[in-house]
């Protein structure tokens, strides 16, 4: 085990300790391969473990229940590597035994009757100004996440960080007029301009001339932008954004244009994530730095979240054990 394990004595837990409703365990050594590993540690392992298992939280991993025997062994060590490898490295399903390995819900059941309360404290964290929106909005995003298979918790923080990235609120919105769309005359709304216009000729963005800059500037939690961009999405699910680019702040537009974005760039969103290249992660959905340290922000505290609602599950249930014996 790692120094920043969560069975190490060493651990740094984001948590009072004094918020723990018992002493917590302290291993009396590092339990590992061709360590002093005294049955009373291991012990105390392979209950935390068993404790995880129970819970849910290791059924994609197919590892199953040990003995509780004080010696450490090749399942305890394949347990111990599945809980590094899925939680100490930010893959831990937010949704604990709701999702199966593939992203999917159990049964594929409504997100909205299976998500665990738990999202909206992680939006909380995530977002702190989006008190008032989380229950307008997030069970159109969780579906929509579903629906593409990008339920699982590196894309859930993906998602929740962008949108914490383009919109704190947690709020389909259009984008703003800035230095950075709009020139100084546009923004001092002099006679003959109009905001947006140094959008309106961005042939990268598949803008010919204006007012396609306004009428395709960003909208919707992705921040949908450019002619070409509500053309394409526009044809792929029949909806008439080329004519009505207003129809991307609709919530559920909104969600899964959120969705099918990533799903588009999965592939390199999912290795930048690998590597913890979250700049990288940022420039795969944003083609920019835009709004990078609000987006390391969420992502940084959302992981933390997460570990700790871990932690605390593991503290209540061995709890709860000693309490029966």
């Amino acid at each position: 085990m790692s120094a920043y394990s969560l069975f190490s004595p060493y651990c740094n837990l984001p948590d009072d300790p004094s918020d723990w409703l018992y002493d917590p365990p302290v291993l009396a050594s590092t339990v590992g391969w061709q360590q002093p590993n005294y049955p009373e540690d291991v012990t105390l392992v392979q209950q935390i473990v068993n404790i995880i298992i129970q819970l849910g939280y290791l059924e994609d991993w197919a590892v199953t229940p040990m003995q509780e025997t004080g010696y450490y062994d090749d399942a305890v060590d394949y347990a111990l590597s599945a809980i590094e490898r899925k939680y100490l490295s930010g893959m831990a399903s937010p949704f604990g035994q709701g999702i199966i390995a593939n992203g999917s819900p159990l049964g594929n059941a409504n997100l909205v009757v299976h998500y665990s309360p738990m999202m909206y404290q992680l939006v909380h964290v995530m977002l702190p100004r989006a008190t008032r929106n989380i229950p307008k909005y997030l069970s159109d995003i969780l579906q929509a996440l579903a629906l593409y298979g990008l339920a699982d918790t590196d894309m859930v923080l993906m998602a929740f960080a962008t949108i914490r990235a383009e919109s704190a609120s947690f709020a389909p919105i259009s984008e703003g007029a800035s230095i950075y769309n709009s020139s100084a005359a546009a923004l001092q709304h002099k006679k003959g301009t109009h905001l947006f216009d140094l959008y309106d000729k961005r042939t990268d963005l598949g803008n010919k001339d204006a007012p396609d800059g306004y009428d395709y500037r960003g909208r919707g939690f992705v921040q949908l932008t450019g002619r070409d961009h509500y053309t394409k999405y526009g044809k792929d699910f029949g909806w008439p954004l080329t004519s009505n680019p207003d129809l991307a702040n609709d919530p559920w537009a909104a969600a899964v244009l959120l969705a099918r974005f990533m799903k588009d760039h999965e592939k390199t969103i999912r290795a930048d994530l690998r590597r913890k290249d979250l700049r990288a992660a940022r420039r795969a959905v944003n083609g920019g730095s835009h709004g990078l340290k609000e987006f390391i922000e969420a992502m940084t505290a959302g992981r933390a979240f997460l570990q700790k609602q871990i932690a605390d599950d593991a503290s209540r249930k061995l709890t709860a054990l000693a309490g029966m014996r």
